[in-house]
């Protein structure tokens, strides 16, 4: 069946390559985005409001994109001096998708205002991305440390902590227990935390008395 949007697609490409890499045992697969995709990626996520807008990550198992850095120019020249045929694909010229429209109209246009914007997005996403890192591993020590109470844990301490830490540990226990929250959800349960109100983040989820709460009524 065709695929009814862009995220839909790319999961379904990966899908038979993640297949193929188990039966086959292989340790990675290699994938070919480069430098002008990892720009297109930064500034869709950036449109779409993420607060994680680090663009595609060079090594997340098994996918490998070692050509994040390398132009999309330069691999065509490579392709063209070796004489080496490539395809490309004709939807890539419809205005249907968001990446395309990116691609065909926008990125023309900040390349004349900086012809190094490409370069400039992959670094941004590359820093992101290792910020992000650092922040999730020290989210992820705090957690552990919060205390259980029956049917929820403990957040009196988090309106104490840095902003960029109290969303990363909201955000994480949220996602343990199936919700993925938007930034401004997080947000508004940081301050719920502070006001001392109650807020519902999603089904039996719910922020009240200090505490995030799951399942049956909050006991006394």
């Amino acid at each position: 069946p065709l695929a009814r949007n862009e995220e839909e697609a790319r999961t379904g490409r990966l899908r038979p390559l993640r297949h193929v890499a188990q039966a086959l045992g292989a340790g990675a697969v290699a994938l070919a985005h480069q430098q002008d995709d990892q720009a297109e990626t930064v500034l869709m996520q950036l449109l779409r409001g993420s607060s994680r807008a680090g663009g595609m990550a060079a090594w997340r198992a098994p996918f490998w994109r070692p050509l994040l850095s390398v132009p999309r120019s330069a691999l065509q020249a490579i392709c063209s001096g070796e004489g080496l045929a490539y395809s490309i694909d004709s939807t890539n010229r419809s205005d249907e998708f968001l990446r395309n429209r990116l691609r065909t109209h926008v990125m023309p246009l900040l390349r004349r205002e900086n012809p190094q914007v490409d370069a400039a997005l992959g670094r941004y996403a590359r820093m992101r991305q290792e910020d992000e890192r650092e922040l999730s591993r020290t989210a992820a020590a705090y957690c552990e440390r919060l205390p259980v109470l029956p049917g929820g844990i403990d957040l009196r301490t988090i309106p104490d902590l840095p902003r960029p830490m109290a969303r990363r540990i909201i955000w994480r226990l949220a996602r343990e227990r199936g919700l993925l929250l938007e930034a401004a959800r997080v947000d508004k349960a940081i301050e719920s935390l502070s006001l001392g109100r109650r807020h519902a983040l999603g089904p039996g989820l719910r922020i009240e008395s200090g505490a995030l709460w799951w399942g049956l009524a909050r006991p006394d």
